[in-house]
């Protein structure tokens, strides 16, 4: 069988040219891309999957300083320490975190976690990434008192704070998606009000709510404080895990630094509220907003 695949894969790569890279759009369309290329123009995905977005990059740099430099203090500009400053203190708070853990530990179990955890931080601080900036334009909305009318993001693939981020993740999720107050989707919704009994005279009325800019809203302590409380009232965490989702959680909140390839090499380091863009953002969020 893997003989067979690699003969495949071996013989479509040869098949393949120039011509048949774009074959699912027309030679205009081709036209097209190739002429946008030479113009000072990008394209990206709207909010919500509302479809592909055209914009002067003049407009996206503004919206990025929008974010980057408003007047909450969202964000901090560096200006006294390189990347690879900052990557190797950021790994090396995380050593100590895990270190401890170990020193702490009489279970060979938690020495295995420790050092996994360590080893995947390492190959990604190898790649000498920070968190990637962009935004995502907002259609479905006109723009705020400010001019934004963008969602910012900041992905943490390959950046050193996603190993001890999806560790969280994955220890965190089970019990936050069978936590009563959420729901998976919405034919969770459907399910749950079709399970419901009422007689012919009551008035029933679903309400809608939604938080304005909930991720850059939760503040450090705050959140902290809900998880600390998720942990102790609806998992069954010891107090090994449970410090360690802790220090953990605090980490990767707190080190999350951002470039943006519009702005340049500038630096920005995030001080109020959480990064949109790594995997255990959506937990902490959720788990914020049943704490409230």
């Amino acid at each position: 069988m893997e003989r067979d695949i690699r003969m495949a894969a071996a013989k479509a790569k040869k098949l393949v040219t120039r011509r048949h890279l774009w074959s699912n759009i027309s030679k205009a369309e081709q036209t097209v891309i190739t002429q946008m290329q030479d113009l000072d123009v990008g394209v990206n995905f709207a909010d919500k999957n509302l479809g592909v977005v055209v914009y002067h990059r003049d407009l996206y740099r503004e919206q990025c300083l929008l974010h980057l430099e408003d007047d909450k203090g969202t964000y901090d500009k560096i200006v006294d320490r390189s990347k690879k400053d900052i990557l190797e203190h950021v790994s090396s708070e995380l050593a100590t975190i895990l270190f401890n853990l170990k020193r702490q530990s009489r279970n060979p179990c938690w020495a295995y976690v420790a050092d996994s955890i360590l080893r995947d931080t390492r190959n990604a601080a190898r790649k000498g990434r920070l968190c990637k900036f962009y935004i995502m334009w907002k259609l479905h909305k006109a723009a705020n008192a400010s001019g934004l009318r963008s969602r910012p993001i900041a992905a943490s693939i390959d950046y050193v704070t996603g190993p001890a981020s999806h560790f969280l993740h994955s220890q965190l999720k089970e019990a936050v998606w069978k936590h009563p107050y959420v729901l998976g989707d919405s034919l969770d919704l459907i399910r749950t009000i079709e399970g419901l009994r009422f007689n012919a005279y009551d008035h029933i009325m679903i309400t809608a709510a939604d938080v304005n800019a909930l991720y850059p809203s939760i503040r450090l302590l705050r959140g902290m404080d809900a998880l600390e409380w998720f942990i102790d009232q609806h998992t069954n965490f010891n107090k090994t895990l449970k410090d360690l989702c802790m220090d953990l959680a605090f980490f990767v909140l707190s080190n999350n630094f951002v470039t943006c390839e519009e702005l340049g090499s500038s630096i920005y380091h995030q001080r109020i509220g959480t990064a949109m863009g790594t995997s255990f953002s959506v937990v902490y969020a959720i788990i914020f907003m049943i704490r409230l």
